[in-house]
């Protein structure tokens, strides 16, 4: 889990710095999740490859938890041709090779499709497990309540994920949901609801692999919230948010760093050695992105029908 996040947070890092080197590098948005990382890294950790993950414009994370290459998703954001989906979906990409169903760009669609997921399958009668994942803005729109009031309802083996940053782009929690905790609305649905430290990757991962196991058994979905904070804006080019000094104190990955040292389970010397490899994985899918091409013009409209 540790390696998972240092390669999230220097993913993250590059994609800022060919942000920042102009539209010839990076042709679209970035919206990193620098800060959050515990929270992919925790929650992918219990899922096996046959299990399904939902994510939202910011799943890089997700992606490179669930074994995405990193060559071909560096080379996605970068619009290029030899990316996931050839340069054609850029920060919304999928991998249906690893699981990762659509990062569509509409906020709150994919409660529906994490449904669809579980769904199939219960049908299938298998015990595959989906995760969706979403922010804080997007439970309060309908397809929350309809989202997880269906999952409740069928018992379908999903577990919803809340990554809770206090922000909806420039929207504070504070003035956009009445109740302290969004897990509080759980119990309306019947299914279980918890709220875990968000930058406490252990945390993340005991409670979701408990969701996952009860997903697997059969008993239906579990709402999680984990309480984090973005350290940059939501996306780059706006202002970062106010306090995140506060919550840099709180570095997930400097968390694990010296939990696992203070267990005896790595030396400083094999972090190190974790970062550098870390850096470099890292550096091979930005020179792999920038020596590969855009996608031709005349291409456009491959892949547009079935």
């Amino acid at each position: 889990m540790l390696r998972t996040m240092l390669i999230c947070r220097k993913f993250d890092e590059k994609c800022v710095e060919f942000f920042q080197m102009g539209k010839q590098v990076l042709p679209g948005f970035v919206h990193t999740a620098i800060g959050m990382e515990a929270i992919a890294a925790g929650a992918c950790a219990p899922l096996r490859k046959d299990d399904y993950v939902v994510v939202t414009h910011r799943g890089y994370n997700h992606l490179i938890a669930r074994g995405a290459s990193l060559n071909r998703l560096m080379a996605e954001i970068c619009g290029r041709a030899t990316g996931i989906c050839k340069g054609r979906a850029g920060w919304l990409v999928e991998d249906l090779s690893v699981g990762a169903l659509d990062m569509g760009g509409v906020l709150g669609f994919h409660y529906g499709l994490a449904d669809g997921a579980g769904l199939t399958f219960k049908l299938r009668g298998t015990d595959q497990v989906v995760v969706c994942f979403f922010g804080d803005g997007v439970a309060n729109r309908g397809t929350f309540h309809s989202g997880l009031n269906l999952a409740a309802l069928w018992k379908l083996p999903i577990v919803f994920v809340c990554e809770n940053n206090e922000y909806s782009v420039s929207l504070h929690i504070s003035k956009a949901i009445p109740v302290k905790n969004i897990a509080d609305r759980a119990p309306g649905y019947g299914i279980p609801g918890l709220v875990v430290d968000g930058n406490d990757c252990v945390a993340v991962f005991e409670a979701v692999n408990e969701a996952v196991t009860r997903a697997r058994q059969g008993n239906g979905p579990s709402l999680i919230e984990c309480k984090s904070f973005l350290w940059r804006a939501h996306t780059e080019g706006f202002y970062p948010y106010e306090g995140v000094e506060e919550w840099k104190a709180k570095d997930p990955i400097k968390r694990m760093k010296t939990r696992l040292l203070e267990l005896g389970v790595m030396k400083e010397q094999e972090i190190a050695e974790l970062e550098s490899r870390a850096n470099n994985e890292v550096e091979a899918a930005a020179r792999f992105a920038m020596e590969s091409p855009f996608p031709k013009p005349e291409e456009a409209l491959e892949g547009l029908y079935a």
